[in-house]
């Protein structure tokens, strides 16, 4: 079976209500899918209630090794297509140990201005990735958190000065 057609079978599996189907899809994902079933899943993620499920799909975007899942993942952050489960999104870019340095930004701004569990997610992006951030990137990102700190609420304004520690402290080493 090509990959077209085995991606297409998989997807007819995936929105089956059965929980072995959905596990038995994942697991042949897992070992033959390709990363443009990527989104799919993310779309599953997003409609499904079961945790066994949730949790499975979680792990399979973490283990993608396909450096496209960044753009993928990057892409459905800044969508808003999946308010409740960004802090899955956002929580697989930094389990995964992908180097999102170019779009640290994107993770600062939500540290600033998202729900405090996506924040959190983020701030931890941010700081598993600072070994890869350069001095300018650091300091862009400090005046960033700094802009931001005025407009947010009380939980966020926490962990930005934090954050903006750790970038100074990692800044100063």
């Amino acid at each position: 079976m090509n990959k077209l057609n085995l991606n297409a079978a998989l997807i007819n599996f995936l929105e089956s209500d059965n929980e072995e189907v959905l596990l038995e899809a994942l697991i042949e994902i897992r070992a033959n899918g390709d990363i443009t079933i990527a989104p799919i899943l993310i779309d599953i993620l997003n409609k499904v209630d079961r945790l066994t499920i949730s949790n499975e799909i979680v792990n399979l975007l973490v283990d993608i090794r396909d450096l496209k899942i960044i753009t993928i993942l990057l892409k459905e952050i800044e969508s808003k297509k999946h308010e409740k489960i960004l802090d899955k999104i956002v929580s697989v870019c930094w389990q995964s140990g992908l180097n999102y340095a170019n779009y640290i930004s994107v993770f600062s701004k939500l540290v600033a201005n998202a729900p405090i569990i996506v924040a959190i997610e983020a701030f931890t992006v941010v700081e598993t990735n600072i070994e890869n951030l350069n001095h300018e990137q650091i300091h862009e990102q400090i005046d960033l958190l700094k802009s931001e700190i005025k407009n947010c609420n009380k939980d966020n304004k926490v962990l930005i000065s934090e954050l903006i520690g750790v970038l100074s402290e990692h800044n100063c080493s």
